[in-house]
């Protein structure tokens, strides 16, 4: 019996508790969590969900896609920054205090510090920028990461926009590369961790 196809949709309200407990307990494992939080996986997956929460909360409308099965069963999430996003001081303070209660205090100032490294190794000017991708235990070997892929970077083509990441791992560099992903630049900020900004130039049609 063939297995159906995954559909990739835009978050709704009521998915939000669900793409945060799936980025939470993905990115637990994640070197960089590792360098924020420290402990072992099962320690950081409740703080990563809360961080998660509040990423979800002020995400632009229509940035986040979600892959679920036609039953409804959840499978992966994409969370991306869209250009109209940039940084609002007053958002992030007003979000600040949200954070440090998901990350404590020495969580929060070493995220900061990962952070600064990151805005400053992201190539300037309009782009879509993935914040996250996570696909659930029971979706891998799917290609649900990739349909979550595909399906966003099929619309940032017809806009002949780029598309830049902050790949952490070397497996995820490898998947980024897939799909058209160079490797820009180092990011330096966190002992532990070793991540790579990538660049996805911008489609133009003839």
């Amino acid at each position: 019996m063939t297995t159906p196809a995954p559909v990739v949709r835009p978050m709704q309200t009521h998915d939000a508790e669900s793409a945060a407990r799936l980025l939470g307990g993905v990115f637990a494992h994640d070197p960089v969590f590792a360098a924020l939080l420290g402990g072992d996986p099962s320690s950081r997956v409740e703080p990563a969900v809360a961080l998660y929460r509040v990423e979800l909360s002020r995400a632009d409308p229509g940035s986040v896609d979600v892959a679920e099965d036609p039953d409804g069963t959840f499978l992966g999430v994409g969370l991306w920054q869209s250009p109209r996003e940039h940084p609002r001081l007053l958002t992030e303070l007003l979000g600040l205090p949200r954070i440090v209660g998901a990350l404590g205090l020495r969580g929060t100032l070493r995220g900061a510090r990962h952070d600064l490294a990151v805005r400053r190794t992201r190539p300037p000017g309009d782009l879509w920028y993935l914040s996250s991708i996570a696909v659930s235990d029971a979706a891998r070997g799917r290609g649900v990461g990739g349909l979550l892929l595909r399906t966003r970077l099929a619309t940032i083509d017809a806009h002949e926009l780029p598309a830049a990441l902050e790949s952490t791992t070397a497996a995820s560099r490898r998947l980024y590369e897939r799909h058209g992903f160079e490797a820009l630049a180092r990011v330096r900020s966190l002992p532990g961790t070793s991540s790579t900004m990538m660049l996805r130039p911008a489609a133009h049609t003839p």
